[in-house]
C-alpha cells in the first residue's frame, strides 16, 4: 500500500513540476496575453497535480504468478485441465515428501521477508509535510496575534466610514474589521473566517484609504487566503520538491497581478498612476511575515512588473487563456502517463522444480531422457495472456497491468538437438548479451514477426534473467544454461475471438458456470446491460453471503447471465461471485477470487425463469472495491 502511494505520490510532484515550469516559462507571454487573473487561475493546475497523488496506478507486487492461473500441459495444449493440474500437484506433493525424508536435517531456505523500506519513506515523508504545514499555521496564527492584540492603534471614523462606503460600492455585506498596527507598514487581508483588514499606523489620505480597500476587499471576495491555503497544502504534500516552493511563490506573486487587474479595470490612466504610487508609499520593509496573509506590497522585486502590467490597457483574450490551460495540463499529465506505461511488468517464469538437482530440472525443462528410474517427468509449459506490449495481463494482483490481451500465447523449452519441425522458424535474439533461439513451431510461424511476441520474449528474458528466487537457486544461471542448450518454443497463439474459458463446469442445477477473459472479440451490447456500478465489498463469510449486487433479476429460458469484473482496486487480489436462486433459496455456484478484466457467465438449465440474485464479496480482509457489470442475453 506504502509502495503504490509513494510512486503516485511521485508521480503527481513530477507532473506539477512540469506544470510550474511551463509556467514560468511563459510567464511574460501568459500575463501579456491572457491577463493576470487567467494567470493567476491558471497556477492552479500545478497546485492541484501536486495535490492529487491518487491516479490509476500500474504499481505492481513482486511475487510470482501462482500456478492456478499458469497453464501446464503437454506441447501444443493451450489450456490446462483440472486432472492435470490435479495430477501435477500430487506428483510435486510426492516429490516434496521424499525431499523431506531425505533432508529431515537440513533447514529450508529462509523466506523471511525482509522489512518494508516503503514503510519508512512514508513516515518520513508524513512527517516531514506535518512538519512543514504545521510551520505554516503556527506562523500564520502567530503573525495573527501580534497584528490583532500587540501594537493596536485605534482607528479614525472617517477610515471606518469610507470602508463601508467601499464595501457597499463591491456589495459586500460581511463585517469586516478594521485594525491598525504597529507590526506591519503595509496594508494587509487575514482571518479566515473572520476577516480583518490590518492598516500600518500612519497617516493616511481618503484616496490611499479608498484605494487600499478596494485592493484588499478584492482579496476578500475572490477567497484568495483559501487558495493560499490550498497552496500551501500542495506544498506541505510535496515538500521535498524544490518546485513546489517556487509554485507557492508564484502564486502569491499572480495574486497581486490579479487583484490590481481588477481594482484598475475601470481606471483611466491617471487614476492608475495614483493607484500606483499608493502601492509604492505601503512598500513594506517590516520583518513580520505574516504566512497566508495578502499584503498590498510585500516583495519590492515584483513592483516593477505590477507597475508595468497597472499601466498598460488592453483586452485580454480569454480564449488564449484557455488554450493555455489546456496545453500546461496536458503537457503536465504526459509525464506520468509515459511513467506509467513503464510501469508494467512481466512476471511469468519459467518453472523449476525445487525438489530436484540442478542436472534433472535441466534435463526435464528441455523434455530430455533422465538417469532417474522411476521418476515421471512432465514437460514445463506455460500460457500467459499478452497485451499489444508484450506485457502479462488479466492477473492484476501480480502483473500489475489490466489491459485488454492481444494474445494468448503458450510456451515451453525443446532441446536443440531434437528433430526440427517441418515449417519452424527459428529466430534469433540477444537479452541483455545473452544470446535465445526461440523456435515457431508450424502452426506459429506467421507469428515470427508479431510485435507483441516479439516485445513479449524480450520482456519475459529481461525478467527471467534478473529474477531472483524466494528459494535460493541462481535462476539467471538456470536460464543461462537453458538458453544454451535449448529453444525456447513459441507453441500455439490465440487471438481473442479464439480465446477458450479460462475455467467452465457444470452446476448442480445442470446449468453451465464459467469464466473468461474480456477481449473486444466478446463484448455485449449495452443493450443487454442490467447493472452497472463501483461497490466496496465486504469479506467472505461463506459462498452465499456478501453484499447483493443489483436487485433480483429472471433469467429466461434459454437465456445466459454474464458479471464483467471491469476494475478492482490496487489492493483487491480478485472478487467471489455467487450466483443465488431466490426461488429456491439455494446457491447455484460460487466461484473465488476472479480477477480484473474477466467475465462470470452462468446459463441455467432446469430453473430458467426463476428469480436469481448477484452476491458479491472477497477473500481480502481489509475489504476492496470492484467496478462490475452484469448482461443477460
Amino acid at each position: 500500500m506504502f509502495e503504490n502511494f509513494l510512486k503516485a505520490l511521485l508521480l503527481a510532484s513530477c507532473s506539477g513540476g512540469v506544470a510550474c515550469i511551463i509556467l514560468m516559462l511563459l510567464k511574460k507571454t501568459l500575463l501579456k496575453n491572457c491577463g493576470g487573473r487567467a494567470y493567476y487561475y491558471i497556477w492552479l493546475i500545478p497546485v492541484l497535480l501536486f495535490l492529487t497523488p491518487f491516479r490509476p496506478s500500474a504499481a505492481t507486487i513482486a511475487l510470482p504468478r501462482p500456478e492456478l492461473f499458469t497453464s501446464y500441459s503437454s506441447a501444443g495444449s493451450a489450456a490446462v485441465s483440472e486432472r492435470d493440474l490435479a495430477d501435477r500437484q500430487g506428483l510435486e506433493t510426492a516429490a516434496q515428501a521424499e525431499a523431506e525424508t531425505v533432508n529431515a536435517n537440513v533447514d529450508p531456505p529462509s523466506t523471511k521477508i525482509p522489512p518494508d523500506i516503503s514503510v519508512y519513506i512514508f513516515t518520513g515523508w508524513i512527517c516531514g509535510a506535518l512538519v512543514i504545514f504545521l510551520r505554516q499555521l503556527i506562523k500564520y496564527n502567530r503573525c495573527q496575534y501580534q497584528l490583532t492584540h500587540l501594537g493596536c492603534m485605534p482607528v479614525s471614523e472617517n477610515s471606518r466610514i469610507i470602508l463601508a462606503e467601499t464595501k457597499n460600492a463591491m456589495n459586500i455585506n460581511r463585517d469586516i474589521a478594521l485594525i491598525s498596527s504597529a507590526h506591519t507598514t503595509s496594508p494587509l487581508t487575514t482571518g479566515f473566517f473572520t476577516p480583518k483588514i490590518i492598516l500600518p499606523d500612519r497617516e493616511l489620505t481618503d484616496e490611499e484609504c479608498r484605494l487600499i480597500f478596494r485592493h484588499e476587499l478584492t482579496h476578500y471576495k475572490r477567497g484568495d487566503i483559501w487558495y493560499k491555503l490550498i497552496a500551501s497544502a500542495a506544498n506541505a504534500m510535496q515538500w521535498f520538491n524544490p518546485l513546489s516552493y517556487l509554485t507557492v511563490r508564484n502564486v502569491g506573486e499572480s495574486c497581486e497581478y490579479s487583484c490590481d487587474e481588477a481594482v484598475t479595470r475601470d481606471m483611466d490612466a491617471e487614476s492608475r498612476r495614483v493607484y500606483s504610487e499608493m502601492i509604492l508609499n505601503m512598500m513594506s520593509f517590516h520583518t513580520l511575515d505574516a504566512g497566508l496573509a495578502s499584503h498590498l506590497s510585500k516583495n519590492k522585486k515584483i513592483l516593477k512588473r505590477r507597475f508595468y502590467f497597472i499601466m498598460k490597457t488592453q483586452k485580454h483574450k480569454k480564449l488564449i487563456g484557455g488554450l493555455a490551460a489546456l496545453s500546461v495540463l496536458a503537457l503536465s499529465v504526459l509525464p506520468s502517463s509515459l511513467t506509467f506505461a513503464a510501469d508494467k511488468e512481466f512476471y511469468d517464469t519459467t518453472y523449476y522444480n525445487t525438489y530436484y538437482d540442478y542436472d534433472y530440472n535441466i534435463r526435464s525443462v528441455l523434455q530430455l531422457p533422465l538417469d532417474s528410474d522411476g521418476v515421471g517427468v512432465y514437460a514445463n509449459s506455460s500460457g500467459q495472456y499478452i497485451d499489444s506490449d508484450g506485457y502479462d495481463t488479466i492477473y492484476p494482483s501480480y502483473s500489475g497491468n489490466t489491459d485488454a490481451p492481444a494474445l494468448f500465447v503458450y510456451t515451453d523449452w525443446i532441446a536443440k538437438d531434437s528433430a526440427a519441425q517441418e515449417g519452424a522458424v527459428v529466430k534469433d535474439y540477444v537479452i541483455d548479451g545473452n544470446a535465445l533461439q526461440v523456435l515457431f513451431t508450424s502452426d506459429t510461424a506467421a507469428y515470427s514477426n508479431n510485435a507483441a511476441i516479439d516485445k513479449m520474449i524480450q520482456n519475459r528474458f529481461r525478467h527471467e534473467l534478473s529474477y531472483s528466487s524466494p528459494y535460493g537457486y541462481d535462476h539467471p544461471g538456470f536460464i543461462k544454461q537453458l538458453m544454451r542448450l535449448g529453444y525456447f518454443r513459441i507453441g500455439t497463439v490465440l487471438e481473442p475471438d479464439e480465446f477458450e474459458p479460462i475455467f467452465e463446469t457444470t452446476a448442480e442445477d445442470g446449468g453451465v458456470v464459467a469464466y473468461s477473459v474480456q477481449s473486444e472479440a466478446n463484448k455485449i451490447d449495452n443493450a443487454y446491460r442490467i447493472w452497472n456500478q463501483k461497490m466496496v465489498l465486504a469479506p467472505n463469510v461463506d459462498g452465499g453471503q456478501g453484499k447483493q449486487f443489483g436487485n433480483d433479476f429472471i433469467i429466461p429460458t434459454g437465456g445466459t447471465l454474464a458479471i464483467d469484473i471491469d476494475a478492482t482496486s490496487e489492493s483487491l487480489s480478485g472478487v467471489n461471485v455467487a450466483i443465488v436462486n431466490a426461488t429456491t433459496g439455494y446457491t447455484v455456484d460460487w466461484i473465488p477470487n476472479i480477477s480484473a478484466k474477466t467475465r462470470f457467465t452462468y446459463t441455467p438449465s432446469n430453473y430458467a425463469g426463476n428469480t436469481f440474485r448477484i452476491m458479491i464479496s472477497t477473500e481480502d480482509s481489509q475489504g476492496g472495491e470492484a467496478e462490475l457489470s452484469s448482461y443477460v442475453y
